[in-house]
């Protein structure tokens, strides 16, 4: 037991950059030169430690020259650096900790007025407005094409479009409710997309296929 009491020490300060330090030191394995140096009665096996030339690059105080001339590692003075490293390391994560959690609740808040932001032009831009879904789906000849416009509604058209976006057909609209036909003519066999747009403004979109039989 190495006596500890305060009132044998003096000039007190807390390790400074103790996570710096025990980056700079490499933990190792190795297995003892015994062949070398059989009076030393060293233990077989592989062993866990320092290499005190590397460590005394790092905290001087910890390698210790022997008076037969080689080097040893006081691990007892080691304890408080791995304490002070630690202690940073944990207070770093608890910051970032912090950080995360406000950072999820920004985004949280943010999703939220995103998704209220959507739902309300999606409510302001449809109201009233239906198109819906062409029948039969897929057509292999001819499709109808259901829709609803607000009274008053000018400058409506339903168009029908490729998967690279290239219009194939157009039909200008009148308000209140009606129908389309869609013959598939020379349309391959495949997916397409049809909107209902008004003044250019795409309210309503749906997707349709063709499949020959």
């Amino acid at each position: 037991m190495v006596g500890s009491d305060r009132r044998f020490k003096k000039d007190i300060e807390t390790i400074p950059n103790s996570l710096e330090l025990i980056r700079k030191m490499r933990g190792t394995t190795y297995t003892l030169n015994t062949k070398d140096f059989p009076d030393r009665n060293f233990s077989g096996g592989k062993q866990y430690g320092f290499i005190a030339q590397e460590v005394a690059e790092v905290i001087p105080e910890l390698a210790l020259l022997n008076s037969d001339g080689y080097y040893a590692v006081n691990y007892t003075m080691l304890i408080p650096v791995l304490t002070e490293a630690i202690k940073e390391q944990d207070s770093t994560m608890i910051a970032q900790t912090e950080v995360i959690s406000t950072l999820q609740t920004e985004l949280s808040e943010l999703r939220r007025t995103v998704a209220d932001l959507k739902a309300d032009r999606e409510s302001q831009g449809t109201q009233g407005f239906i198109l819906e879904q062409n029948a039969p789906n897929p057509f292999s000849n001819s499709t109808v094409i259901g829709y609803a416009l607000p009274s008053g509604t000018n400058g409506a058209v339903i168009s029908v479009y490729d998967l690279t976006g290239r219009t194939l057909r157009s039909f200008n609209l009148s308000d209140g409710e009606g129908q389309i036909t869609l013959n598939a003519g020379d349309l391959p066999e495949g997916l397409y997309i049809y909107d209902l747009q008004v003044n250019g403004r795409q309210v309503l979109e749906r997707k349709m296929s063709v499949a020959r039989k």
